[in-house]
């Protein structure tokens, strides 16, 4: 069975690469805004980020730190070039990152290098013009899982510990979770997630970060900074964002869906930005993280 799913994520990865690919030979960039590509920003070398910034734009900007999706174990920070140019035209500082994938780590490998690449931005943003109290996180599908659960490790140390992570030291005043992972133990319809165990190690149900999978514990719900949601009667994880958002509400946190009644596909607002329905919801998002 690994091996087969093992073959499974080498195909989805080729077949992700050649969008990519035929994606950036029609792409154009915004005329406002300017894209650095491959930046290191420490000397590990998955520490490379791409930076896009208005061209004209105030000395000091809000900052977006984008997570890509990928179900954990596919892309790179390249896919989600798209939405990053247009959040940037929108007035931010934003920065795409890179992380390990699964099977070659696991999700708590992948926390640790995101909070040591958060660490690093938090020394390097002000030289790209950006403001390092103004930082949000954004991600769609497992990005969105990432993201949140890198502010999880942040504001709960047992939460941290039992992780293995030493969490990052940047603050994060927002997230923006699109179609969002966020019941990562429940999704059924997608074969990748036999994989629990490569994702969670074996035994997870056991794990002691097993109670943090359930983003409805009180632990989670407690240190959540302001979320804005957003999902489309197409998205196959539509369920987990409508759900969430309605447990947030009720736990008292400051929360915004936007739920499309458009049928696009699973974090649409990210690999096609260009959509009408794409672009409402990252305009929506770019004005709720920029009022945090």
């Amino acid at each position: 069975m690994l091996k087969a799913m093992e073959k499974e994520i080498e195909k989805r990865r080729r077949t992700w690469l050649a969008w990519e690919k035929k994606r950036d030979a029609s792409f154009q960039l915004p005329e406002t805004v300017m894209e650095l590509q491959n930046i290191a920003v420490s000397a590990r070398p998955i520490d490379v980020v791409d930076i896009f910034r208005p061209k004209n734009g105030p000395e000091k900007l809000p900052v977006i730190v984008n997570i890509h999706g990928g179900g954990l174990v596919m892309g790179t920070k390249n896919l989600n070039r798209g939405i990053c140019a247009q959040l940037c035209s929108f007035g931010f500082l934003v920065i795409a990152i890179e992380y390990p994938l699964v099977p070659e780590t696991d999700v708590f490998g992948q926390l640790q290098s995101v909070a040591r690449t958060l660490d690093a931005l938090q020394q390097a943003i002000p030289s790209f013009g950006g403001d390092v109290d103004h930082v949000s996180l954004t991600g769609d599908s497992a990005g969105a899982f990432l993201s949140l659960h890198t502010v999880l490790c942040q504001k709960n140390q047992k939460a941290a510990e039992a992780a293995g992570v030493t969490p990052t030291t940047l603050p994060v005043k927002a997230l923006g979770l699109n179609s969002g992972l966020f019941y990562p133990t429940k999704v059924a319809s997608d074969g990748l997630f036999l994989m629990r165990d490569s994702f969670f190690g074996k035994g997870w149900r056991k794990h002691p970060y097993a109670p943090y999978l359930n983003p409805e514990n009180p632990e989670i719900l407690e240190i959540l900074p302001p979320c804005f949601l957003s999902t489309a009667a197409g998205d196959f994880l539509r369920g987990h964002t409508v759900n969430y958002a309605i447990c947030l509400e009720e736990a008292g946190k400051r929360c915004e869906l936007l739920d499309l009644p458009d049928k696009l596909e699973h974090a649409f607002n990210a690999l096609y930005p260009q959509w009408e329905g794409s672009r409402l919801v990252n305009e929506q998002m770019a004005e709720f993280l920029r009022n945090c």
